[in-house]
């Protein structure tokens, strides 16, 4: 069943379980006024016959009778009947006979009146004292009248039922359809939506009501898988780049080679070149197996609590062994007062790595080779700075160099893959910290960084 149709079944179920309660309570309080009516009027009728007992002393069947049928509110099948103390039956209407038990006669002397009735016919009995003596007198009749109303008002209330549910199922159907339309309308734009548009957006209206923030939601995914698919697509391209260049120059360098017989200073000469590209190769798969590693599984379960500057200091030494031609200047620009305000929580080789990268990024994109280091620290993070006098990058391109692989135009002469700074930005962020870049083109590039810390 389709949510038109649930909705539409629903609605129609509150409706006729409103419907229903509301023509009950109309019967019932039809039912309820027409008794109380007709036992008032029951009660008009014993009531002049307990007076008229009282003003005439005598008084016969005939004349009972004759009151009874001339009564100013004249009842269908009305009989009236008189008993005296000992339950004996005294006077009565010539039209019939009430029969009254002896239980019956003490039950109404008890309550002083009392209702009852057997089948169509209605009754009701009056205790009445007169001349020190108790008498009981009983009124009954049938109220056509009223329960032919009651009769009519159920047929109708019955058929209204009737149709006012089926004009409830259409408007029903016509409702859920109408509030639905916003759903259908956006499923069938999705379905207009394939790997080949993921350009393409739904229509989000004015945004105001929640279907208009669910195609907000919906665009907001779609720009997310857009770029997803972006950047895979860019991701293989300059992977298979940076792949096919080494192994180009290689498979030439083989074929060049093998054309002819060298001596051998030539055979060495191309082998240490082949060695040299295997590293690069070697290089390259290290920083994608990282990354892939980086997203297949949880680090945190290395993670331990150590001192953030011995892992900045072993980065600085690491970075000045590797190239001589490296000069890294650092300072403290504040210490905290306790010890335990410079530690950490996190996996300290993935910080080294992260630093290590940071500095050496820094020394090989400097034209002097100098990168200065400062260290900061405020109640919450440790604040690290890695600042060169380079080449410098782009504002447009500034936000593509956490992406692997992407290169800015002022650094594509210089050896690299572009792996270094995507790790260093996923460890970052597995530590829950964060990096910014600031850069000017030609002058130089600040990499900032935000350790949490104790």
């Amino acid at each position: 069943m389709n949510i038109k149709s649930v909705l539409t079944f629903r609605f129609l179920v509150l409706f006729a379980c409103l419907l229903f309660g509301y023509s009950l309570f109309i019967y019932q309080f039809s039912y309820f006024f027409r008794e109380n009516e007709f036992q008032e009027r029951l009660r008009e009728n014993a009531k002049l016959t307990a007076r008229l007992l009282i003003e005439i002393d005598e008084i016969n069947e005939d004349i009972l009778g004759t009151i009874s049928q001339n009564n100013l509110k004249p009842l269908a099948d009305q009989k009236i009947a008189v008993y005296d103390e000992n339950n004996k039956i005294i006077l009565k209407t010539s039209e019939g006979f009430i029969d009254a038990n002896e239980n019956l006669l003490t039950k109404i002397r008890t309550r002083k009146e009392f209702f009852y009735k057997k089948g169509e016919m209605e009754y009701l009995g009056l205790s009445y004292r007169y001349k020190k003596r108790n008498y009981i007198i009983i009124c009954c009749a049938v109220d056509r009248f009223g329960l032919d109303n009651l009769y009519y008002l159920m047929l109708m209330l019955v058929i209204g039922f009737l149709l006012s549910m089926v004009v409830a199922g259409g408007v029903g159907w016509l409702f859920s359809k109408q509030a639905l339309k916003p759903i259908s309308d956006i499923v069938d734009q999705t379905n207009l939506i394939s790997v080949k548009n993921l350009s393409k957006r739904l229509d989000t209206g004015k945004g105001k009501d929640e279907l208009e923030k669910l195609a907000i939601t919906i665009n907001t995914m779609l720009k997310g898988l857009d770029e997803s698919f972006q950047m895979q697509k860019g991701f293989l391209s300059n992977a298979s780049h940076e792949f096919r260049t080494p192994l180009t120059v290689m498979k030439g360098q083989l074929e060049v080679t093998l054309s002819q017989e060298r001596d051998l200073e030539n055979y060495q000469m191309v082998l240490q070149s082949l060695l040299e590209e295997i590293n690069n190769l070697s290089i390259l798969s290290n920083g994608l197996l990282e990354l892939a590693k980086l997203d297949s599984y949880d680090q945190r379960v290395n993670f331990k609590k150590f001192r953030i500057d011995e892992i900045l200091m072993k980065s600085i030494s690491f970075a000045s062994k590797s190239d001589k031609s490296y000069r890294i200047n650092f300072v403290f620009e504040s210490l905290p007062k306790e010890e335990i305000n410079l530690e950490t929580y996190g996996n300290p080789l993935l910080l080294e790595s992260a630093f290590t990268n940071l500095i050496l990024n820094g020394c090989k994109f400097s034209k002097n080779h100098i990168v200065n280091i400062s260290m900061n620290f405020t109640k919450k993070y440790a604040e690290i700075i890695f600042e060169d006098k380079g080449v410098g990058i782009e504002y447009k391109e500034q936000k593509y160099i956490f992406e692997p692989f992407f290169r800015s135009k002022n650094t594509r002469n210089l050896p690299g893959h572009g792996i270094g700074l995507p790790l260093t930005s996923k460890i970052i962020a597995l530590h829950n910290g964060k990096i910014f870049v600031d850069s000017t083109l030609n002058l130089g590039t600040k990499m900032i960084v935000y350790i949490p810390i104790n």
